[in-house]
């Protein structure tokens, strides 16, 4: 788990001792060496407990996730955090360098892949660093 990118600690927000419970997690995340991962504390079942859900601040999300209410904040949260590092890009890539094409099916986003006699030329989002590392190959 401390290799994690993010976590998600779900909280009934309906239990009176749900302080006491995000307490017990957060030891435990520091006995792992897990307490530097970013984590968003989702605050479930605010339904009725709070009048303007969903409701976003910073890290922490009340929602309902019986109702739907605040899931696409939720997806929307988690997709900012996983991909900030992320970035669009078009790379040409030489057939000569096929790993490296195996290396970014396997760790970005393709959009597209189109077979040129040159090489292959992958639209795509990858790591701000791939992108780096590989700018010798970059088209845009």
């Amino acid at each position: 788990m401390k290799y994690a990118d993010l976590l998600l600690e779900i909280v009934d927000y309906s239990d009176d001792n749900h302080e006491d419970h995000m307490k017990v997690t957060k030891d435990t995340l520091r006995e792992l060496g897990a307490e530097q991962i970013p984590c968003i504390h989702v605050y479930n079942k605010c339904d009725g407990l709070l009048d303007d859900i969903p409701r976003i601040k910073g890290d922490n999300i009340f929602m309902s996730a019986k109702n739907g209410t605040g899931l696409e904040e939720l997806v929307q949260m988690i997709t900012e955090r996983i991909f900030q590092n992320y970035v669009n890009c078009v790379m040409l890539i030489p057939y000569a360098e096929g790993s490296m094409l195996s290396y970014f099916n396997e760790n970005a986003i393709i959009q597209e892949t189109e077979y040129l006699p040159e090489g292959t030329r992958l639209t795509m989002s990858c790591l701000l660093k791939d992108l780096q590392k590989y700018k010798k190959y970059v088209l845009i």
